[in-house]
């Protein structure tokens, strides 16, 4: 049990530094305006994306499968990160 404790805080060290970084960067530049709901957001792609990584190390034996379905994950989250900072398919839940 203390493995998934440790596990678990490893991976909310990496989503705040994460969410960090743009909260730093609106401190020194005007380019980078994130509100509430885009920090809100964020923390749920990368809340998603940690649970993809986790959830498919557990489940699937096989290591090629494995990071083939993890890069998967991933891209569907980058992908759906893309369309809502900047509308690349337009989809009614595009950004700017």
């Amino acid at each position: 049990m203390a493995t998934f404790s440790k596990k678990i805080m490893m991976y909310t060290g990496i989503i705040l530094v994460l969410l960090a970084l743009p909260l730093i960067g609106m401190q020194f530049s005007n380019a980078i305006d994130w509100k509430a709901g885009d920090f809100a957001m964020a923390a749920v792609l990368l809340v998603l994306a940690t649970l993809v990584i986790e959830i498919t190390n557990r489940i699937i034996p096989n290591k090629t499968l494995r990071r083939f379905l993890i890069a998967v994950g991933i891209l569907v989250i980058v992908l759906i990160w893309l369309e809502l900072a900047v509308g690349v398919f337009n989809s009614p839940i595009a950004g700017s």
